[in-house]
């Protein structure tokens, strides 16, 4: 046993004692693990770059953000569907500080209400739900306001490619949540080995994405208009990769800025004291710095808190 290194809110040293081979108290350990969430969190939501789709929307300014395959059946996607959505909830609560973001869905989600069938409402519902997937890992809701936006106008690609992308990250986690990943050799890229399940996934993200070929984009009338929170690197990743599996890749490799959401999901989904949530949270702290000492790399991230340390 020895003494935790952290202080106390009037900089006293921290006297609780700390388990063995560990640096920090249960306490700040808790503290410590939150506060990197939410600051991770809050940088991958400022990876969008500009803020001017989020002009109308001054409720969330402060977001910015095997074979051949046939995968499974299209009749068992509903089941597989509701299965990892209740995985997603569990996340979800874990993280109670996420309540905080519910004021500002609840006034954003009337203001979309109120226009109704106006051309504006799918805009404005597509943005809600990348908010609640993105900032509030609640995907329930999320998937929820992407329907509503198709119902709205389903004449747009801008919809279909933000579901294709809300069911590749459900992908994601399945395969995270049954220890189906590893991490690079230089902790900054995975490779994922999907299941069945996160297949039929996969399989739907993939359709979700050839229907949105089908369409125009908001951007396409609106040059000036951006609605999709990720960015045409992570879009073009994540095509080729369903393109890759169709054609009977049975792995999925992550570029190093989508591990990101390594960061906030592995806390959520195992045990604290889990290793793999210990190197995780080890990871971020050094892709954070990497990030810092490597601009060069990330021309798509517009970050100011990449200018003050992420804390402890």
């Amino acid at each position: 046993m020895s003494q935790c290194i952290s202080t106390t809110k009037n900089g006293s040293p921290c006297r609780i004692m700390t388990p063995e081979g560990k640096k920090y108290c249960h306490i700040h350990e808790a503290q410590r693990q939150k506060r990197l969430v939410i600051v991770i969190s809050s940088f991958f939501a400022f990876i969008l770059t500009g803020t001017g789709i989020l002009a109308n929307f001054s409720t969330i300014g402060g977001w910015l953000g095997l074979s051949p395959i046939s995968f499974t059946t299209k009749e068992s996607f509903p089941k597989n569907l509701e299965r990892i959505l209740r995985v997603t909830d569990s996340m979800r609560s874990k993280l109670p500080f996420l309540n905080s973001l519910n004021d500002a869905v609840k006034v954003t989600e009337q203001d979309c209400k109120k226009m109704g069938l106006d051309s504006g409402a799918s805009k404005c519902w597509i943005l809600l739900a990348q908010f609640q997937q993105q900032m509030g890992l609640d995907f329930r809701s999320a998937l929820n306001s992407m329907n509503r936006a198709q119902q709205m106008e389903s004449r747009i690609a801008d919809v279909y490619a933000a579901k294709a992308n809300l069911y590749y990250e459900l992908a994601l986690i399945d395969i995270i949540a049954k220890h189906g990943f590893t991490f690079g050799s230089n902790d900054f890229t995975g490779t994922f080995l999907p299941d069945k399940e996160s297949l039929n996934l996969f399989d739907k993200a993939r359709e979700e994405f050839e229907t949105s070929d089908k369409y125009p984009r908001i951007k396409d009338i609106n040059p000036e208009d951006r609605v999709l929170a990720s960015t045409p690197t992570v879009i073009s990743l994540r095509r080729n990769q369903l393109a890759a599996l169709k054609e009977g890749a049975t792995v999925v490799t992550l570029l190093p800025i989508e591990n990101l959401r390594l960061i906030l999901w592995i806390p959520t989904i195992f045990p604290k004291k889990d290793p793999i949530v210990e190197k995780t949270m080890a990871m971020g702290m050094r892709f954070w710095h990497y990030i810092k000492a490597h601009p060069d790399e990330f021309p798509e991230i517009s970050l100011p808190l990449l200018d003050s340390e992420p804390t402890r």
